[in-house]
């Protein structure tokens, strides 16, 4: 199946036990899932990819549950959504939460790294939540923002 056979579109309630599936597989972030949040990237009638833009009580936006089916990595799906998601989400700056060899796919799409005292309170606990459930260290999760 090629990429122009993949059709990006608005998560419906339906999706979401898909969308959790997924998340699980590559531990990303489930937590206060809503359908109106999500992007999801399908094929053949599949949810192969999905992620969203979350919003924080202040008003901060975060790029978050990027995550893209193993059989449809390095065709541009994860590209793709986030390019669409950033697009959308008009208000900046947008950060996101990755681990350190993800920025490298991140930047290409204008976000930077941004150290925890430009971190807004929100995303720094955040990031300690993930270091915690993940039992990393600190310098496993990385902050970016595109602004």
């Amino acid at each position: 199946m090629k990429a122009a056979d993949i059709q990006y579109r608005r998560a419906t309630e339906e999706d979401l036990g898909h969308i959790s599936k997924l998340l699980t597989s590559v531990r990303g972030d489930r937590t206060g899932l809503s359908a109106r949040q999500f992007l999801v990237a399908c094929a053949s009638g599949l949810i192969i990819g999905c992620g969203r833009i979350k919003q924080w009580p202040a008003g901060e936006k975060e790029l978050a549950s990027l995550a893209v089916a193993v059989g449809w990595r390095k065709r541009g799906v994860g590209s793709t959504l986030v390019s669409k998601l950033s697009s959308e989400e008009k208000s900046r700056p947008l950060y996101l939460l990755c681990s350190p060899a993800m920025t490298k796919f991140y930047a290409p799409h204008g976000f930077h790294v941004v150290g925890e005292d430009e971190l807004p309170l929100p995303l720094r606990g955040e990031q300690l939540r993930i270091i915690r459930e993940l039992a990393v260290p600190i310098e496993a999760v990385v902050a970016m923002a595109l602004i």
